[in-house]
């Protein structure tokens, strides 16, 4: 029988903030008046591609940017997967671009 994981206090405390901090900043940065709606989506694709370059760039670990409970099946977002997947994204532009 496995366990039911729970975040922590503080993690919850912390995804509240990113998400927050970038609905706020998408608020900041529309044009005009007209200010979109809470979208998680929106909010979490771009909390996604700040992790990514955090992570990347050794600021802070994915947990600690954007807090997750672990899950044994999903990948691992660490520093190398990260720039393995930069690399391969490149290659396939460059493969691309030639053709």
């Amino acid at each position: 029988m496995s366990q039911e994981q729970e975040l922590t206090r503080g993690q919850i405390d912390q995804l509240d903030f990113l998400h927050n901090v970038i609905y706020n900043v998408i608020c900041e940065l529309c044009p005009g008046s007209n200010i979109p709606e809470w979208d998680m989506e929106i909010i979490g694709e771009i909390a996604d591609l700040i992790e990514e370059h955090f992570v990347k760039k050794g600021y802070c670990t994915a947990q600690e940017f954007n807090p997750y409970l672990l899950d044994e099946e999903a990948p691992s977002y660490d520093k190398a997967n990260i720039q393995r997947s930069l690399e391969k994204e490149q290659n396939e532009k460059s493969n691309n671009s030639t053709v």
